[in-house]
């Protein structure tokens, strides 16, 4: 099975991404900055996360969802800050 690749949304807090590479360090989560994603918007953010074939992970609920359901060609999909916390606790067990 594929490890999931993660992408940090620009409005995801660094703090959130170092952490979660602190406690889990074999996690592949990059953050929007080593991705140049600062100052994009989000059907461009969306393009990239999906040609770097990563998960977008965002704290964005209000624009995001709507811009991920008119982009097609996006392979992937975006989880809300809340659905990532979830997956990496139950991987730490």
């Amino acid at each position: 099975m594929t490890a999931v690749r993660f992408q940090a949304d620009a409005d995801l807090r660094q703090a959130i991404v170092t952490g979660t590479i602190r406690r889990q360090p074999d996690i592949d989560f990059q953050s929007a900055y080593a991705a140049l994603l600062e100052s994009k918007k989000d059907p461009e953010v969306l393009a990239i996360t999906a040609q770097n074939g990563r998960v977008l992970v965002t704290h964005d609920r209000k624009t995001m969802p709507a811009e991920f359901g008119v982009i097609h060609n996006v392979t992937n999909y975006f989880w809300s800050f809340d659905s990532f916390a979830k997956y990496v606790n139950q991987s730490r067990n």
